[in-house]
């Protein structure tokens, strides 16, 4: 029987092992953050629910394993590990907010599970792969080409909605806007003609909430993508959706 990520969460919230695994990694985090030492028993524990044979109980830890993450770092790690030893290829969802999570102070760790999810769940968790490595790319643990390369290569349209979400996350914390618009510029430069762009639907939905956030800077964007758009259709496209954000945030208010 094929199971999906939605049999998953069905099984972690409705089974007696996948609630009593959500209770427990909740109770430990509650200990720790009340700076108190969790029984001898209790972890060893986790890391039995976190080995479970099934993977809809693995999930109840993975999900609330960011906030365990969050007092606790090796041991969070050591129950990730632990969760994806024999991994579902439906699971991988469910650790991503944890890689989201541990992505700027432990990549080393993370470029390993990259590595895998390419090799064993890509059909399945293109979109997790995209978003956590768009956010590496943002942090400079990946280099723009490499990344941009691997994209074009793999050729995947929910890999590229991983980065836009990626990018619509980081566009909302003004700190981060800069880096991010340097990253979706260096990532329009790539495209090599109006085929490609076409291609792009996500962008054009990630600009939209661009166009809310920061909408000057996405007026340069426009500018950028109409310069690649060689289809007549294209370029009404986009030019209809920038005079619309022109009329709205006149430039000469800028």
């Amino acid at each position: 029987e094929t199971l999906t990520g939605e049999d998953l969460r069905h099984i972690s919230c409705s089974t007696v092992r996948g609630k009593i695994s959500e209770s427990v990694i909740l109770l430990a985090s509650n200990l720790l953050k009340k700076k108190t030492r969790l029984p001898p028993l209790l972890f060893p524990l986790l890391i039995r629910f976190a080995t479970d044979p099934h993977p809809g109980v693995r999930v109840s830890i993975l999900k609330h394993l960011p906030l365990f993450g969050q007092y606790d770092t090796e041991g969070a790690w050591k129950l990730f590990r632990a969760a994806f030893q024999h991994p579902h290829p439906q699971l991988w969802p469910y650790g991503e907010p944890f890689l989201w999570d541990q992505c700027n102070e432990h990549f080393d760790n993370i470029k390993h599970y990259l590595a895998r999810i390419r090799s064993e769940a890509f059909d399945t968790t293109a979109k997790t792969w995209g978003k956590v490595s768009a956010l590496a790319c943002m942090l400079r643990h990946i280099p723009e080409d490499q990344l941009i390369n691997e994209l074009i290569a793999l050729d995947n349209q929910y890999a590229w909605q991983g980065v836009a979400e990626a990018f619509e996350v980081r566009i909302t914390q003004k700190n981060n806007r800069d880096v991010v618009l340097l990253t979706a510029n260096k990532f329009l430069s790539v495209i090599r003609n109006g085929q490609d762009v076409c291609q792009l639907e996500w962008f054009y939905d990630w600009l939209s909430e661009l166009s809310d956030a920061a909408p000057y800077s996405a007026i340069q964007l426009y500018e950028n993508l109409l310069s690649k758009a060689d289809d007549p259709d294209l370029t009404f496209k986009v030019i209809t959706m920038r005079n619309h954000l022109e009329m709205t945030y006149p430039i000469h208010n800028s």
